[in-house]
């Protein structure tokens, strides 16, 4: 039991991934083709923000010793700015982006980025100094990377960057070859006088042309063009997606751009274009000839048309079944008291398939938030969201994180693992910026998110990084935790007598309380539930019929709102 995998099926202990007594600033991961983690994260070191890589291998085992590889300790500013830190490319490999000074004069903090690759064993192939992206220069602010590789190779990168306070920001464009050559003589730049070009979102458009969407003007404009192999424009004039008009959240935070898998783009965001102070998620869709795909062009698509609630943040996934869009956005009331996340269907033409205020997906409810949340095609027409839900208001609460999947060729949007959404976490903490893995080796997906849970009552709550890995059928990927590493201070006790035929569970609890009792394989396959419900306080047997089962060791695990309890049984 003390040689198991890092990754556990046990929603109260999952698995962390950030190294003690390190405070991390930034962080991504990403999954390579064999099944590799990658976790980057920035953090002080040494009086500067140094960049971190761990690596964990398809078992959830990290591979470098804490706090993980040593990217970079050049100097840096004390704060990160939002940037695409990580990609795992086609060979598995990982690209990072560190932002740092370390090309400015002594007393400049000014930024330039530089580009690291690094092997699934650690080695870093560009160099232990990786590659100046910008060639030495340096800019008074730098932010917004995104980067893509291409069929040959080779990788695409778009960023903003403004010479001075004050000055409008321009969008330049470089291409790297896979063993890290500069291919254009010269970045793409998209400027203007008194034109600012920000925010800029890549996607691979195939045949190795990719297509850039970014925000122009004050008015900040969403436009969109299709690039070619040497970096020339393909449509004859960049395509104004949305006309603009935003408020005073940076668009960054809520604007996703997609591949449409043809060439294309789906562009998702909110606004309130109508000054109602009641704003709707929008959904766009541009083809591969730089033309709308939806009938309803430039205004963008509204997921639903709900009168007295708001729409924000449409997350989307292609289905290539299907061929639709699947997109999931929050609604609430004026107040933001209210709160409720919203499934969509959409045609390739813009039709609301789940008609015109979509599919609830959570319950509207008072004073209780839904958050942070993502979607996820399974690649047989169905799809897989994950949020997180804080029942109240305290910045204390605790936060729960779930995964749900849907049937996407249903009328009605039905539950594929039942009427109760999968728990990825039930450890009583406050939780924050839960992400999601695309469908890993036909399988699984990884989730990571930030989690403040207390070491014990005296100790104060601290951040840290932790994963669950889900399989398709709803089960949670990895082993039972160590019994050797059980918390003995739980108010509830689990015990086991085996007889030929059934196993009796004795249960001995101090507090009234949902529990659920699962039995496991050792390689970690759930293969029974003989108690999901209420647990009166007091002793109590469950006698589980054994009769269908292998003969073999299998792991009995507890689960309350106090914590978690494994023990091991004999089938005879």
């Amino acid at each position: 039991m003390t040689a198991m995998a890092q990754w556990t099926n046990d929603p109260a202990v999952n698995t962390k991934v950030s190294p003690e007594n390190q405070s991390v600033y930034g962080k991504e991961f990403a999954v390579n083709k064999d099944g590799l983690v990658y976790y980057n994260y920035n953090g002080p070191t040494g009086g500067t923000t140094a960049t971190f890589l761990q690596i964990l291998d398809k078992n959830g085992n990290k591979t470098i010793k804490e706090p993980g590889l040593i990217i970079s300790t050049e100097r840096a500013r004390t704060w990160v700015a939002v940037n695409q830190m990580l990609m795992a490319d086609n060979d598995g490999n990982a690209i990072i982006s560190v932002s740092d000074c370390r090309y400015a004069p002594a007393e400049s903090t000014n930024l330039s980025y530089t580009i690291y690759k690094v092997s699934p064993t650690g080695e870093m192939l560009w160099g232990e100094d990786g590659i100046g992206l910008e060639k030495g220069e340096t800019s008074y602010s730098e932010a917004k990377i995104s980067m893509i590789q291409l069929e040959d190779g080779s990788y695409i990168f778009a960023w903003a960057r403004s010479s001075a306070n004050g000055s409008p920001y321009k969008i330049y464009m470089e291409r790297l070859s896979a063993s890290g050559e500069f291919i254009w003589d010269n970045p793409v730049v998209l400027s203007g006088e008194n034109t600012s070009y920000t925010y800029p979102w890549l996607v691979n458009a195939g045949d190795n042309q990719f297509i850039l969407v970014c925000s122009k003007g004050t008015n900040q404009d969403l436009i969109a063009q299709k690039y070619d192999f040497d970096g020339d424009p393909v449509w004859p004039e960049d395509v104004t997606v949305y006309r603009g008009g935003f408020g005073s959240i940076p668009i960054w935070t809520f604007v996703t751009v997609i591949p449409d898998e043809k060439g294309g783009a789906f562009i998702g965001w909110y606004d309130d274009r109508y000054y109602t102070n009641f704003s709707k998620s929008y959904v766009s869709h541009i083809t591969s000839d730089g033309e709308f795909g939806f009938i309803s062009g430039i205004e963008g698509t509204a997921l639903s048309n709900p009168e007295y609630l708001m729409g924000f943040g449409p997350q989307m996934v292609y289905d290539s079944k299907n061929d639709c869009l699947f997109t999931v956005h929050r609604e609430c009331d004026g107040n933001q008291n209210w709160h409720k996340l919203v499934l969509q269907k959409v045609s390739m033409d813009g039709e609301l398939l789940w008609g015109s205020e979509g599919k609830d997906l959570t319950e509207l409810k008072n004073n209780s938030t839904v958050s942070y949340y993502s979607i996820q095609t399974t690649g047989d027409g169905d799809f897989v969201v994950f949020y997180m839900y804080l029942d109240g208001i305290a910045a204390n609460s605790n936060v729960l994180t779930y995964a749900v999947r849907i049937d996407g060729e249903s009328d009605d949007a039905t539950r594929v693992w039942g009427e109760d959404p999968i728990l990825l976490s039930s450890a009583e903490s406050n939780k924050a910026s839960l992400e999601s893995s695309s469908l890993v080796n036909n399988g699984y997906y990884v989730t990571m998110w930030s989690d403040k849970r207390l070491a014990n009552t005296e100790e104060p709550s601290k951040e840290s990084t932790y994963m669950q890995c889900i399989n398709l059928d709803g089960t949670l990927l990895g082993t039972p935790s160590s019994i050797d590493n059980l918390n003995m201070n739980q108010d509830f006790y689990l015990m086991a007598s085996t007889m030929k035929g059934n196993i009796t569970f004795n249960i001995n609890s101090k507090k009234d309380g949902l529990a659920n009792l699962s039995i496991y394989s050792i390689s970690g396959q759930k293969v029974a539930t003989p108690f999901n419900g209420q647990l009166e306080s007091g002793t109590k047997d469950i006698i589980w019929n054994t009769a269908n089962l292998n003969i073999g060791v299998y792991i009995a695990t507890l689960t309350t709102s106090e914590g978690s309890k494994s023990i091991r049984i004999i089938v005879k």
